[in-house]
């Protein structure tokens, strides 16, 4: 499986791309720029990708949110993406509730 290759949060869509990992890199496994409208993810397996991009989701959400100093709490952050991949894996009918047809937030745009 890979990771989606956008995502949208509110108005704005993020770019997300993958960069080599190296060995050490632990601490700066993905990052966000928000000028450019990148999430960048270190190309790990992909239950790590996965939970590095739920991570700076939520970086997103509370800096668009003006939550700037929640957002720099990387505990805070860690505790919501966590929380949050576990509930979505846990409860796929949960899920469901929020697949939409909608054009404006298909993917393959």
């Amino acid at each position: 499986m890979r990771l989606t290759e956008r995502i949208k949060t509110g108005s704005q869509w993020f770019t997300v791309e993958l960069f080599p990992f190296a060995k050490g890199m632990m601490d700066a496994c993905a990052d966000v720029c928000f000028a450019t409208q990148t999430i960048r993810i270190a190309d790990t397996h992909f239950e790590q990708q996965r939970g590095n991009l739920m991570h700076e989701v939520v970086h997103v959400i509370l800096g668009k949110a003006g939550f700037n100093k929640e957002s720099d709490n990387e505990q805070l952050v860690c505790a919501i993406a966590s929380g949050l991949c576990a509930v979505l894996a846990d409860n796929p009918d949960f899920a469901k509730l929020f697949f939409t047809d909608r054009p404006e937030t298909r993917m393959d745009k």
